[in-house]
């Protein structure tokens, strides 16, 4: 079928506030994966991490990145650990963990340290995945020893299970 019906689909995702879960599942057919991954950067890219009444369509987004692991991927997730909503700043933590992207360090361990977060669901994947990955905490040690949930702690510079 090629461009002549991908444009179209694409110019759908682009401008739509509902879900693109099946839209993107037929690019994926169309395109190549490294276009598709792409492309979904460039569409979180514009999308706003503002307040959304019906935030599926960002959700959707977050979650069918979890499949690419292109680095500006992780870039584009950034500003979605700030989110207004608390699911969006969950499955963005899960996504960068899942995909190791080279943003992904030094964002959630900044995220952990600012002390921002005040969801103790959000605070604790967090912290979880933290700990899973082992992370030096470098020059955040202290902050994020000062904001980490209850059951972790922070030994030698990474933090872990209490």
């Amino acid at each position: 079928l090629g461009d002549h019906v991908a444009e179209p689909i694409a110019a759908h995702v682009r401008r739509s506030h509902k879900p693109v879960y099946w839209p993107i599942r037929v690019l994926e057919e169309l395109w190549s994966r490294d276009k598709v991954g792409t492309f979904l950067a460039e569409v979180l890219e514009a999308t706003d991490n503002g307040y959304w009444r019906e935030p599926a369509k960002k959700v959707g987004l977050i979650q069918i990145a979890e499949a690419y692991s292109d680095d500006r991927l992780g870039e584009v997730l950034v500003p979605f650990l700030d989110d207004h909503t608390e699911e969006i700043r969950f499955k963005t933590i899960d996504c960068m963990l899942r995909n190791d992207y080279a943003a992904a360090r030094s964002a959630l361990v900044e995220r952990m340290a600012s002390g921002d977060e005040e969801s103790n669901r959000v605070k604790a994947r967090l912290a979880e995945g933290l700990a899973q990955k082992a992370w030096d905490l470098g020059e955040h040690t202290d902050a994020v020893k000062q904001n980490l949930p209850e059951g972790f702690r922070v030994t030698k510079n990474i933090v872990a299970r209490a």
